[in-house]
């Protein structure tokens, strides 16, 4: 009986790894309070960080041309979205604002830049390099160009190699890029070029999903409650009666009455504010682990039962 108890437990629990890992790959990170578990560069993605925490302001990441971010999340094939807020301050030539890259060895360089690549001026869209690749080197570009000083939402969708560039939910570009499987993501910085200037706000990173909506990954958070379903005033006085016995408690001299709500019992949003938001796991794991929970209760009855 032991050992069936103990399969179930394990069961459940590798059941909530199951769900936990299908959801890790979506990455949302909102820079209310710090860059989650992103760790800080220099001027290059290699260089020694010169500052030792990256600058928030207004609920923003400041990048200022001095240092850039590691991500710990990987594009693991050759589907997946990128998206985020920008206000550039200056556009340099050949700056990544998002660097996804599977090698940067000059024998074998493999990656995209996302932002708006080797331009001077600002036209957003991938610029992507593949060693012996055919092409070797990939522009995909807006035609338009667009104003520094104000801030877009980018959003760059590969499906299957097939990628689209949005501002602001419009399509402006869309071409084909090589496989980067694998790779690594960096924020402002790539090995070889200045850093980005700008700001940047709501990142969103989508391992393995194509979508040029990703309004859902940002608002996951709920928002506070507003007025209704609220608890009643408390009626009765609900005070213990006084002790007859040796050491009894005296009679109660609160009401224990509860308080009229003040809520709706709508949980207050709380959203990883700054932090990397990975999936929707909680629900998940919790309803997972309900029904583990369940399970186990059932088997300790017939235990029992049988005994």
């Amino acid at each position: 009986m032991k050992k069936k108890i103990f399969a179930v437990a394990l069961a459940a629990a590798m059941t909530v790894t199951s769900a936990m890992t299908a959801f890790a790959a979506d990455s949302y990170y909102s820079f209310d309070k710090d860059a989650g578990q992103a760790t800080v560069t220099g001027a290059k993605m290699n260089d020694a960080a010169t500052v030792t925490a990256p600058v928030i302001k207004d609920g923003k990441l400041v990048l200022d041309g001095t240092y850039g971010l590691k991500l710990p999340e990987k594009i693991t094939g050759d589907t997946y979205t990128v998206s985020f807020k920008v206000n550039y301050n200056a556009v340099t030539a050949n700056t990544a604002t998002v660097f996804v890259y599977k090698s940067i060895d000059n024998a074998d360089a493999i990656w995209h830049s996302l932002g708006y690549g080797w331009n001077t001026t600002l036209k957003p869209g991938i610029w992507a390099h593949e060693v012996g690749g055919t092409p070797e080197w990939t522009d995909i570009f807006s035609t338009t160009e667009f104003e520094t000083g104000k801030e877009y939402t980018l959003t760059f969708v590969v499906d299957k190699l097939a990628a689209s560039v949005y501002v602001d939910g419009e399509k402006v570009a869309e071409g084909t890029v090589p496989s980067v499987a694998g790779a690594e993501i960096c924020i402002g910085v790539n090995n070889w070029d200045a850093a980005a200037n700008c700001t940047l706000d709501d990142l969103v990173i989508l391992d393995g999903t194509a979508t040029s909506d990703v309004s859902k990954y940002i608002t996951n958070t709920p928002a506070a409650g507003t007025g209704t379903n609220t608890p009643a005033a408390g009626t009765g006085t609900n005070t213990p009666a006084a002790g007859t016995g040796t050491n009894a408690p005296a009679a109660g001299t609160g009401t224990n009455a509860p308080a009229a709500g003040t809520g709706t019992n709508a949980p207050a949003g709380n959203g990883n504010a700054g932090g990397a938001t990975t999936g929707d796991v909680a629900p998940y794991a919790v309803a997972v682990l309900a029904v583990a929970a369940a399970a186990v209760v059932v088997v300790l009855q017939k235990k029992k039962v049988t005994e």
